[in-house]
């Protein structure tokens, strides 16, 4: 089966009881007054939620009927990438839905700055640090497995973790600039 990178990924999937409650979010949000932007907002990650469900469907078919072994298994790395995605939109919804007074437990927190929070900061500085060594190391594999680009997947996995790194850098980057405001 293909199912959920992590158990907490499975609370975000949109099924048909989500897309009741996302529909009357977007009810609750013109009840109560919300401006007209953030309504939108909600409604345009609930359409996009509904869209990438129906891709994830696609997905898990062509994963399932793939005759080659290496398509499967790349298949999966990009439904793993799209169930989150699936997820966070969800949990962005609820994040907006939260500002609102209307979600009780937001998902996506609200960003905080001027924590000034020395353990934090000294953590995520080491992590971030790590991330830019782990890139420098990935950098000289991947030019390792220039010559064997044709025999393997290694050059493109490598390449796949060097895009995941960037986020990882890009997240510990915004955490300290946001923490040193």
């Amino acid at each position: 089966t293909f199912g959920p990178v992590n158990p907490a990924a499975e609370r975000r999937q949109f099924g048909p009881m989500e897309e009741a409650k996302n529909e009357t979010a977007s009810q609750d949000l013109r009840e109560t007054g919300a401006v007209k932007e953030e309504r939108e907002l909600v409604e345009l990650l609930f359409r996009h939620a509904r869209e990438e469900g129906a891709l994830l469907e696609r997905y898990q078919r062509f994963a399932a009927e793939a005759s080659s072994a290496e398509t499967r298994y790349l298949v999966n790395l990009i439904l793993d990438d799209e169930r989150r995605h699936h997820g966070v939109l969800g949990e962005m919804a609820n994040g907006i839905e939260l500002a609102m007074a209307l979600s009780p437990d937001p998902a996506v927190p609200i960003v905080t700055i001027n924590q000034h929070d020395a353990v934090l900061m000294s953590e995520t500085k080491e992590l971030l640090a790590a991330e830019k060594r782990d890139r420098a190391e990935l950098r000289r594999i991947r030019k390792r497995f220039q010559d064997y680009a044709d025999k393997t997947l290694g050059s493109l996995l490598i390449d796949l973790m060097l895009a995941d790194t960037d986020k990882h850098v890009r997240i510990l980057t915004f955490v300290v600039e946001h923490n040193a405001r």
